[in-house]
């Protein structure tokens, strides 16, 4: 079994890492935008619109997932370093614990709405037959590709944060 500093130090580093991961995808769906023209029968029929994430809904969802997210890993980092200075494994670990499956389950969840947001309007942007740029598609495919990256690193951490809690256990019954 690993020791209480190797973990922690692998978790620090899966939460800076998962931190980056999240804060870039909050700035790629932050500047990601397009223009839209109306179709009416094949033809432009009215003014272009400019498109944001935040017009639509799933890409609302993965932008707060990655933004809770990206909040929950500095602030898990802090602790983590705390507790690192500390040389001893303080706080709830159990906390932890459920607190990392909760947020995998979340950050999961922000990444597969966006997958699948991005493949509806796909979908319907070719059923209509409408001409688009898929950047802004692809671009809301690469922030859900992040937002699945920090799932694996919260994944990872908190098979580390089981670890601790066996550890815990053990202490307890000395």
């Amino acid at each position: 079994m690993l020791s209480f500093k190797i973990t922690r130090i692998i978790s620090l580093i899966l939460r800076i890492l998962s931190a980056i991961a999240l804060f870039t995808s909050i700035v790629i769906l932050g500047i990601n935008n397009i223009d839209l023209i109306p179709y009416k029968n094949g033809k432009p029929a009215g003014k272009p619109y400019t498109a944001h994430f935040y017009d639509i809904v799933g890409f609302r969802y993965v932008f707060a997932t990655a933004f809770i997210g990206t909040a929950y890993s500095i602030g898990q980092g802090v602790c983590t370093i705390i507790h690192l200075a500390k040389g001893k494994e303080v706080g709830h670990v159990t906390f932890d614990f459920y607190a990392e499956e909760v947020m995998s389950n979340f950050l999961a969840s922000g990444a597969v709405a966006g997958f699948i947001t991005a493949a509806q309007y796909l979908k319907i942007w070719d059923e209509i037959n409408s001409p688009i740029d898929h950047r802004f598609i692809n671009m809301t495919y690469i922030a859900s590709g992040l937002v699945i990256f920090a799932f694996l690193s919260s994944f990872v951490i908190s098979i580390f944060s089981s670890y601790a809690l066996g550890r815990n256990d053990d202490d307890e019954l000395l």
